[in-house]
């Protein structure tokens, strides 16, 4: 009974605002009886409120661990983290809800806010890394150009000098052309460059040819995969991933993943590789591509269309006869890819 009058009492300071006093009424609700989920979840919601987000997800913490899937015990650990800044664990949080409660409209509404959040956070961490980048490129092309200086300064030798002479006698010796017959030179020289650049009026433009990789290393694929950002479709990039062993696929993307290149990869899968009867390789890449660093920070921006792509990749998987995966390989990849 003293276990109820006290939750009560601390439900009654929360409606009115009293949030100290109902958090010390839920410690000792939490005293009496420890295992007491709603408890946990009461005194988070206190502490959100006071501003002890630390200690607001360590409450939320023990009340997942009595029960995984309690759906207030996510938001609010969500809560928590997006306000100490830790905005993965927080979108981690709110997936999870969703997928309890996918009509949980402010669950949806605080995830496309941690997203945009995320977003820029990862925006300035980019902008940093390149600005440390460049300043390093300068700071060596500094010590070169005083390296060179030291070069130019040493004193030159008698043979140095004679050599000098020499080839001054030599090309005094050379035929000059003549101020008209230079830029006549000039004119057809620009002429020829301008008619290996420009195809022959009428002729289809050849489409973009996939690069061979001579080597499935990081910096070979991403000069390969860069050199065709101009290509309209999508076969050339299916053709360089043709090249790479699905299994290594983590180590060749690396940490190189971004939103677009996933993007593309799963229009490969779906257009290139299972539409096309491949539904096994399709299968192998989805797979390893959930194992590329940075996945599943990408993989949280992906639209609605990319997810309804993946969903009917895996819907055809689920119905296909294979060797190369079961039934629960596939409900699993559903939940990295955080699809239905």
């Amino acid at each position: 009974q003293e276990f109820e009058d006290l939750k009560a009492k601390g439900n009654q300071y929360v409606q009115k605002g009293q949030y100290q006093e109902a958090a010390r009424c839920y410690s000792t609700c939490i005293a009496l009886f420890p295992n007491q989920v709603a408890c946990y979840t009461n005194r988070a919601l206190c502490y959100l409120k006071l501003n002890k987000t630390s200690d607001a997800e360590t409450d939320c913490d023990k009340a997942l661990s009595l029960q995984a899937d309690n759906p207030k015990a996510l938001y609010r650990r969500a809560l928590a983290r997006k306000m100490c800044h830790k905005y993965k664990l927080s979108l981690q949080d709110l997936i999870e809800l969703l997928k309890l409660e996918p009509k949980n409209t402010a669950a949806q509404k605080e995830m496309d806010a941690v997203k945009q959040l995320y977003k820029e956070e990862l925006e300035k961490l980019k902008k940093k890394a390149t600005a440390e980048q460049e300043s390093k490129v300068r700071k060596r092309m500094k010590i070169e150009e005083v390296d060179d200086e030291d070069e130019d300064e040493k004193p030159r030798s008698k043979i140095s000098e004679k050599l000098k002479g020499q080839n001054k006698s030599r090309s005094g010796k050379q035929p000059q052309q003549s101020p008209g017959s230079r830029s006549k030179t000039n004119n057809a020289d620009k002429k020829q460059s301008r008619a290996q650049k420009t195809p022959v009026q009428g002729q289809p433009v050849a489409p973009p040819v996939a690069p061979r990789l001579m080597k499935t290393t990081p910096y070979e694929f991403c000069q390969a995969w860069n050199s065709l950002k101009s290509c309209q479709g999508i076969q050339p990039y299916a053709d360089i991933l043709r090249q790479i062993s699905p299994a290594d696929l983590p180590s060749v993307i690396s940490n190189k993943l971004d939103g677009q290149m996933l993007q593309v990869i799963m229009r490969c899968v779906y257009e290139e590789m299972v539409l096309k009867g491949d539904v096994d390789l399709g299968y192998q890449f989805l797979d390893r591509l959930c194992q590329v660093p940075r996945f599943s920070t990408v993989s949280m921006f992906m639209t609605s269309k990319e997810k309804k792509e993946v969903s009917s990749v895996l819907d055809i998987l689920s119905k296909t006869i294979s060797t190369a995966y079961t039934s629960a390989d596939i409900v699993r990849l559903k939940k990295e890819y955080s699809v239905k």
